[in-house]
């Protein structure tokens, strides 16, 4: 039951998420204590639940506690066991990841993931792809932040170039 439960949970709070209503989230925050959600069972489970957590506390202007939950996600990265199989997944919650320590920050850090994470992502991610752009557009928001300023010409520049690339559906343009 407790696996059912999280799942629902987590769609829960990312529901609160993309409301961007604060008391929402709060509110969400609250039902779903960390004590419940927490355990890392199941890491791939445990690692996406810490990154929403982390995502949801810095939209209710908590950043200690973002933080610990982007600490624990990437300490639950580092442990997975045959992490080659999905190195789509992990170039996914390493975005995740840097956008949080940019937002938090702590630049140093999401510099390290992005330098790993535009290496390893170009190589798995479908040149025209959304995810190609976003991995595009993060690193070129980590570069600039770092006064990478040639380096996050070349992003933006290789992003726009994706993006106009995109096929996308009426509803999603507009």
């Amino acid at each position: 039951k407790l696996p059912f439960a999280l799942n629902a949970a987590y769609y829960l709070g990312f529901a609160a998420l993309l409301s961007g209503d604060r008391s929402r989230v709060q509110a969400w925050l609250t039902e779903v204590p960390e004590s419940v959600t927490e355990v890392p069972w199941v890491p791939r489970e445990y690692i996406r639940r810490q990154l929403l957590r982390a995502k949801l506390y810095l939209l209710v202007d908590q950043p200690d506690a973002a933080r610990i939950c982007v600490d624990r996600a990437l300490m639950s990265i580092v442990a997975i066991d045959n992490a080659g199989l999905s190195l789509m997944e992990l170039s996914v919650w390493l975005l995740d990841a840097i956008e949080d320590l940019l937002v938090l920050g702590d630049t140093e850090r999401a510099i390290g993931l992005t330098l790993t994470n535009a290496a390893v992502g170009q190589n798995i991610f479908p040149p025209n792809s959304i995810e190609f752009f976003r991995l595009l557009n993060t690193s070129a928001a980590v570069y600039q932040t770092a006064g990478m300023i040639p380096q996050a010409k070349d992003a933006n520049e290789r992003a726009l170039i994706v993006l106009s690339h995109l096929r996308m559906t009426s509803d999603v343009q507009n």
